[in-house]
């Protein structure tokens, strides 16, 4: 039977996939009317990011059957990984109000909603190294020939 985790992790990366791909689909005929560099750029890579996040959810909850972790381990990985995707798709508007408001073109560290786009990156990457450290320590563990 399959555990939780896993399974959380199938639905969740999926449905960072899918999301992905509806941001992707305005690229085709918004940047092909002049949108600036810049912002081509910022949809560009949100698409990527979003995209490879999703994969490797469901990568990470394909080997989690395979990795030496105790429940609380696993619990700590699946939402680790889980609210570090959704804090990325948090910083997207985040991101694209503080630059409306005209935080795109001075000295960012005053800019409030800048300051919050960075913290809500903080917490996406301290999550997503949280998620990576607990799967090498399972993976480890396996071919230390541990168990749980």
């Amino acid at each position: 039977m399959p555990r939780r985790g896993h399974l959380r992790l199938f639905l969740h990366g999926s449905i960072l996939l899918v999301f992905s791909m509806v941001l992707g689909i305005p690229a085709f005929s918004l940047f092909s009317k002049g949108m600036p560099e810049w912002i081509h750029l910022f949809w560009r890579q949100s698409h990527v990011i979003l995209m490879l996040t999703g994969v490797w959810m469901i990568a990470v909850g394909s080997a989690i059957p395979h990795l030496a972790l105790t429940d609380r381990r696993e619990g700590f990985l699946t939402g680790s990984m889980i609210i570090s995707g959704y804090a990325f798709v948090l910083s997207l508007p985040i991101q694209g109000t503080a630059v409306y408001n005209g935080c795109a073109n001075k000295d960012l560290t005053g800019c409030t909603g800048y300051n919050l786009y960075v913290f809500v990156l903080g917490i996406n990457g301290a999550l997503a190294l949280v998620a990576a450290l607990i799967v090498i320590i399972g993976a480890f563990s396996v071919l230390e020939g541990r168990s749980k």
